[in-house]
């Protein structure tokens, strides 16, 4: 049984109304008049003009990249792998640049498929 089926259940009818959120830090900052964003612990990188535009692409990228998982049978065990680091992650005070924003993201899973980044 895998990860997802254990948590939305082994019966559709169960697992229809439940949305497994999937944590995704992000790490931000400006370099070259341009924000810079990327994914920690995908292989997720984008840029923007500002901050918000920025935060709006990373958002659009790591659900493509989810979406591209889930088309090739690994979004199991890359929403496994992200759960666990998010219980792990620690940010000492030395990553944390005076212009390096952390954000976290919760993609949402409903019925094994990726439906939204919140």
């Amino acid at each position: 049984m895998s990860v997802l089926e254990k948590i939305f259940g082994e019966n559709k009818n169960d697992s229809a109304s439940k949305v497994l959120e999937i944590p995704v830090l992000a790490r931000l900052w400006r370099e070259d008049k341009v924000w810079n964003g990327e994914a920690v612990d995908l292989p997720v990188a984008v840029f923007g003009d500002t901050f918000e535009a920025a935060v709006a692409n990373l958002q659009d990228a790591v659900m493509s990249h989810l979406e591209a998982l889930q088309e090739i049978g690994k979004l199991d065990e890359t929403a496994h792998i992200l759960r666990a680091c998010a219980r792990n992650h620690r940010v000492s005070i030395d990553e944390m640049g005076s212009n390096q924003p952390f954000v976290k993201f919760n993609a949402g899973l409903q019925d094994h498929k990726v439906v939204c980044i919140a």
